[in-house]
């Protein structure tokens, strides 16, 4: 363990039942060789270190690190790196603001992120995953597996949520982050595959009553670089679309599903009218990845 310069107990800290304890102001270590650099923060167990504010460590070689203030870890050989977060578990790492992070080797970067399980990366903001060797990239994902074969997420399904808002009959992209921000797309990492059913519907706002809903099928491939993405084979209209006008999709409500080959992604497209109209879609996906 690090030396920590052997700052002196101070008003306002304490040491319990232990040996080799070192506390800051208003600080508290429980164990053997815990240190506590940060104002009411603590440390339970063997070998701990905290170093901000408001946080809590229990268990052996965990490190809460500067910058990470109101955190909470458990376990065994966590960093946890964030603020406002919880780490639990042996040998995570956890660097996700508000995010979470449990279970084994796991690794939760993204902001408000969610992670449980084995071997995992949850980077997406928003995302969250649970099992073994998932991979939840895109913002807003929420992903499955129960392990790989050959790399981390090539033997996954998840689902994503894209949204936009129409008052035109202009073709309307739906993004991951929704109107006005920065236009997230589900993006396709080089080897991908995906099987894709999405459920779209959209509906008027105010005193309007005029709704739809819209389910897809497909196959898209990103071999290598965002400009071979392509679909494989037709998009498929599943059941039959339905609506306000007399069961019918309102009068040039549509939907359009291209790959983008600038992005490297499966593009949604909807068109609606001059009413103002809120586009939602559902993305469930069953994903490979060629090696």
């Amino acid at each position: 363990m690090s030396d920590t310069g052997g700052f002196p107990l101070s008003f306002g800290s304490s040491q319990f039942s232990g040996k080799n304890n070192r506390t800051r102001v208003q600080g508290n270590a429980w164990g053997w060789e815990n240190v506590v650099q940060a104002p009411m923060s603590a440390a339970f167990g063997y070998r701990n270190i905290v170093s901000s504010s408001n946080s809590f460590a229990f268990g052996q070689n965990n490190v809460i690190s500067t910058n990470a203030q109101s955190a909470f870890c458990s376990g065994s050989s966590n960093t946890h790196q964030s603020p406002y977060s919880i780490t639990v578990g042996i040998n995570n790492i956890n660097s996700a603001t508000y995010g979470a992070c449990f279970g084994y080797n796991g690794t939760v970067s993204g902001s408000y992120a969610f992670g449980a399980g084995t071997s995992y990366t949850a980077s997406g903001i928003l995302s969250t995953g649970f099992g073994r060797s998932w991979v939840a990239s895109r913002q807003g994902e929420f992903v499955h597996s129960a392990g790989n074969i050959l790399v981390s997420g090539d033997c996954q399904h998840g689902w994503l949520v894209a949204f936009n808002q129409t008052t035109s009959s202009t073709p309307t992209v739906l993004y991951l982050d929704g109107p006005g921000a920065t236009n997230k797309l589900p993006i396709l990492g080089a080897g991908t595959r995906w099987g894709v059913t999405v459920e779209i519907v959209a509906a008027t706002t105010g005193a309007i009553n005029k709704s739809a809903r819209f389910v897809r099928s497909f196959q898209i491939d990103r071999p290598t670089t965002a400009a071979s993405t392509t679909l494989v084979g037709s998009v498929q209209t599943i059941g039959t679309d339905t609506g306000t006008n007399a069961g019918s999709p309102p009068a040039g409500w549509a939907v359009s599903i291209t790959a983008d080959t600038t992005n490297g992604a499966p593009q949604f497209q909807v068109t609606g009218d001059s009413s103002t109209i809120n586009w939602t879609a559902a993305i469930h996906y069953v994903q490979t990845i060629q090696v």
